[in-house]
């Protein structure tokens, strides 16, 4: 990694990134914020050595192969499937998100919450109650809901997320089930995959997408899902087969969805054009579909970009102090 006493720095998306986090920014060099089409990044990338994204910003393989001097990219997120990771290794780039920062995440909550938002949001039909509302129609039998009270919970996934959700099951007297077979907690019933989807009254995904994961919920799943429940996504788009969610939700296998993620949303500039989903949720009550806001609230959203500002100045404050060798250039954190 070759250092510079100033660092020329691209933040590409500047409504989102907060002013602390560019004030720190602004100690290591020159910080350039502003929106760029793609084609204005592809053509301005090679004259940054530090890339702030965020989920809208594609670091794939065409971006990173003009980015001629880029050393770091920061991202504020878990999840790095809007970055090509092996790529970025391969030239020597060092990638600093939040993946595997489990002591700063545990003080991190909005993830959680949006999982109940979307979840009571949509059991409870408040979408298209307001929607009568405003059209001036007080009508309340249309829009009878049902309890989370005594009802089985599957999460599929129990990390930092799934456990804490799990935790807010059982506050609303939820029993709770759960598949992950990276651990052996005891502090949750554990199941097999087939188990939890034949016994869950509402399934919730909270695992991180990897090859292993992805379609991990796909047209065998839906089959198995008996009691017919409720599927919510805060996770990654690509863990559910989008064409066997939507046959499930058109064949009654389940009783509806709340999804904070969509498989194309990183590959996609327009990702809401010709998705049957979209289509499906304007036709139907039972399908709700957010921007992936699971962890967009102000609280979180300063903290981890502070947090992600404050790890770069400590990746070039120690690299300036020794040679780094290409280990270090592959390090993600």
């Amino acid at each position: 990694m070759v250092l510079s006493n100033m660092w020329n720095i691209l933040v590409t998306e500047p409504k989102v990134y907060c002013e602390e986090c560019l004030s720190i920014l602004g100690e290591l060099g020159n910080v350039v914020s502003r929106e760029m089409s793609r084609a204005e990044l592809l053509d301005s990338i090679n004259t940054f050595a530090i890339l702030m994204v965020g989920l809208e910003t594609r670091a794939d393989r065409e971006l990173l192969e003009r980015a001629n001097a880029l050393r770091i990219i920061g991202s504020p997120t878990t999840g790095l499937d809007h970055i090509d990771t092996s790529y970025a290794r391969q030239k020597g780039i060092k990638i600093v998100s939040l993946k595997g920062e489990r002591e700063f995440l545990e003080g991190v909550n909005a993830s959680v919450e949006h999982t109940f938002a979307l979840l009571l949001s949509l059991v409870r039909k408040i979408p298209w109650a307001f929607d009568s509302v405003r059209n001036e129609k007080w009508v309340r039998n249309k829009f009878f809901g049902t309890e989370l009270n005594g009802k089985t919970l599957g999460i599929i996934g129990l990390g930092r997320i799934g456990t804490k959700v799990s935790k807010v099951a059982k506050s609303f007297g939820m029993k709770v089930v759960a598949f992950d077979p990276y651990t052996d907690t005891g502090r949750v019933r554990l199941a097999d995959l087939d188990s939890l989807l034949e016994e869950a009254d509402i399934i919730s995904i909270n695992a991180e997408l990897t090859p292993e994961t992805e379609n991990m919920i796909s047209s065998r799943e839906f089959e198995l899902m008996r009691r017919k429940p409720i599927l919510v996504n805060t996770a990654r788009g690509k863990i559910v087969n989008e064409d066997a969610l939507l046959n499930a939700l058109e064949k009654g296998l389940i009783s509806g969805a709340a999804v904070d993620v969509l498989s194309n949303e990183v590959t996609s500039d327009e990702p809401l054009k010709d998705n049957p989903l979209v289509s499906y949720a304007r036709q139907n009550d039972n399908l709700i579909i957010t921007p992936h806001l699971g962890g967009a609230t102000c609280e979180s959203m300063k903290a981890t970009q502070i947090y992600i500002a404050q790890r770069i100045k400590e990746v070039i404050n120690r690299s300036s102090s020794r040679e780094c060798d290409c280990k270090d250039g592959g390090d993600y954190d």
